[in-house]
């Protein structure tokens, strides 16, 4: 899992434009149970996780929906990667093992893109779905601390995982990304001061090794310090998170994850102006991610830029149209710009997409048209 992992965090990132359904069109959204919200993400995740290993295919669909109702969460992109290889266990070994006719099929480099999506989303998220792939292999598990730790890990035995992941780094100093498997699990449980210090000693010793055999693959450290970077902002040590997305950009200007971590830094602390502009220049890096569209555009609405949230916004609802959120920036942005009548059509849009889960947002859409003279649909 190290290495593996490790060659995919040093590969060039792709970028993070919409990819169409594996199975070459939109699929399906597949029955829900009874009581499932339809409009909510995490409903389809859960399905999906749900079925992955009795019937993938309709678990790839599952997180396709995920995806597009939340296209900023990383969780059903990294799941799709899975699901992608689970079709097929037979190429997964093949992918494995570096075979050049794997590597260069359009499937494999799309399934890849994905989960450096997701990746450039949340660097940390959980990758427990990844035991199904191993699972599929034959053979038994093998009896070492890093097959342990992620059997722990992917079963929610985090402190056994934490002990034997901290036993592989003790017996293998050498082998850097180990520290990466702990701080996947640090995170999991919230301890971000230690899932940091993992990514910082990781950092130090990439720095101080030879890297004559990475120079091959990927010389650029971003997504770590991007990585270290979130992790400084979840504990409020946003001079510290700054820095490292200053660093990740010092190794690539055209990092857009980096400029949307700065720009969620400078709105934090009331910079909007700054936060406008960063989120701009991630969407000049990735102009065809809307997700980066809605969030440039949130932006510039707190920057009082009506007209240009208005236009940044049109254009993320167009990429993602089931993404509810969207359109209820798009309202804020359009009452905004003054055009009361497209700004409650904007609101109306939402409150049919809108999941249960959003009930503060959805009661303000409801006092924004009742405002506006408009009735709620």
């Amino acid at each position: 899992m190290g290495p593996l992992l490790a060659a995919a965090l040093l590969a060039a990132i792709a970028p993070a434009g919409a990819v169409r359904a594996q199975s070459g069109g939109i699929p399906v959204p597949p029955k829900l149970d009874r009581g499932a919200d339809p409009n909510d993400w995490e409903s389809y995740y859960d399905l999906g996780v749900d079925i992955i290993k009795r019937n993938t295919s309709k678990a790839d669909a599952a997180f396709y929906w995920a995806n597009r109702l939340n296209p900023t969460r990383a969780e059903p992109l990294y799941a799709r990667w899975v699901a992608y290889w689970m079709l097929d266990i037979s190429e997964w070994v093949d992918y494995l093992e570096n075979d050049p006719r794997v590597l260069q099929e359009p499937g494999t480099i799309a399934s890849d893109s994905l989960r450096l999506r997701a990746w450039e989303r949340n660097p940390l998220v959980n990758q427990a779905l990844i035991l199904y792939l191993f699972d599929g292999l034959p053979g038994g598990w093998h009896d070492d601390p890093v097959t342990n730790g992620w059997l722990a890990y992917a079963n929610g035995f985090y402190p056994k995982a934490l002990d034997y992941f901290g036993a592989a780094v003790r017996g293998n100093p050498d082998r850097w990304w180990l520290r990466y498997d702990v701080a996947l699990v640090y995170t999991q449980v919230g301890r971000y001061d230690s899932a940091a210090m993992q990514v910082e000693a990781m950092l130090e010793q990439l720095r101080s090794v030879d890297r004559a055999k990475l120079v091959h693959v990927y010389e650029s450290k971003e997504m770590f310090e991007y990585a270290l970077g979130l992790l400084y902002a979840a504990r409020g040590k946003y001079r510290d998170a700054r820095e490292a997305q200053e660093r990740a950009l010092e190794e690539n200007l055209a990092f857009a994850p980096a400029h949307v971590a700065m720009g969620q830094l400078a709105a934090a602390r009331g910079d909007t102006g700054a936060a406008a502009t960063e989120f701009g220049l991630a969407v000049e890096l990735s102009p065809a991610d809307g997700a980066m569209r809605y969030w440039y555009g949130v932006a510039l609405v707190k920057a009082q830029r009506g007209a240009d949230a208005v236009a940044q916004l049109t254009e993320a609802v167009r990429l993602e149209p089931y993404f509810a959120d969207g359109y209820l920036a798009l309202g804020d942005a359009r009452a905004l710009a003054g055009d009361g009548a497209k700004a409650a059509a904007a609101y109306a849009e939402f409150l049919k997409r809108a999941p249960r889960s959003e009930s503060a947002n959805i009661d303000r859409a409801k006092r924004r048209l009742a405002e506006l003279g408009a009735p709620s649909p």
